[in-house]
This record gives C-alpha cells, sequence and structure tokens, in this order.
C-alpha cells in the first residue's frame, strides 16, 4: 500500500513537472497600448475625402478606435462600443480629444 502511494505521488509529480515544462510560454503584450503613437495612415471616410491620421493629431490628441465590421454592418459589440463613446463626446471635448472611428471594410475587400 505503501508502495502505491508512494508509486502515485512520483507518477503525479513527474507529471506536474512534465506539464511545466511543456507549457507555453506566457504572452507577450500584442497590440498598442494607450498612449502609444500609431503610425501615420491615409483612409477614405464616409463623404469620400481623405482623412490622413498626422493632419487629425495636429488639431490635439486623437482617440483611435479599430472596429469591425463597415458602413452597414457593424457587430453588436462594436454597435454598443460606438454608442459609449458617443456617450461621452462632450468628455472628450473638454479634454481637448478628436475621436476616429476606422472601420476595415467587408471582408472581401481586405
Amino acid at each position: 500500500m505503501v508502495y502505491r502511494v508512494l508509486s502515485l505521488s512520483i507518477v503525479m509529480i513527474l507529471a506536474v513537472a512534465f506539464g511545466l515544462a511543456c507549457a507555453a510560454p506566457p504572452a507577450k503584450d500584442v497590440g498598442p497600448k494607450v498612449g502609444d503613437e500609431a503610425k501615420d495612415f491615409e483612409l477614405t471616410n464616409l463623404a469620400g475625402e481623405k482623412v490622413k491620421l498626422s493632419k487629425v493629431a495636429e488639431k490635439g490628441p486623437v482617440v483611435l478606435v479599430v472596429l469591425r465590421g463597415y458602413p452597414g454592418y457593424q457587430c453588436p459589440l462594436c454597435s454598443k462600443q460606438v454608442a459609449e463613446f458617443r456617450g461621452k463626446a462632450d468628455a472628450f471635448e473638454k479634454a481637448g480629444a478628436q475621436l476616429v472611428f476606422v472601420y476595415p471594410g467587408p471582408a472581401d475587400g481586405l
């Protein structure tokens, strides 16, 4: 009985050690953080005008929000997120910040 418990304990310790040794390394932080500077880009807005991030940033801080979907389709979570941002528009304006929403477009156009 003691031999059986000791053997089981050794097997469990080896299993845990093996699991720890094979565990994937912790994920590195991916993506931008608040305050990171975005690379400059130029896109077309809904009115068909070209908008360049660096030109918008000349007017003050920019809150850049990249959403899933495109005009005409937006996922429910993005719809909620946009509504929350719009609800806080006065606070952004008081802070001198501009909101820029980027929609990547339909999947077949990416």
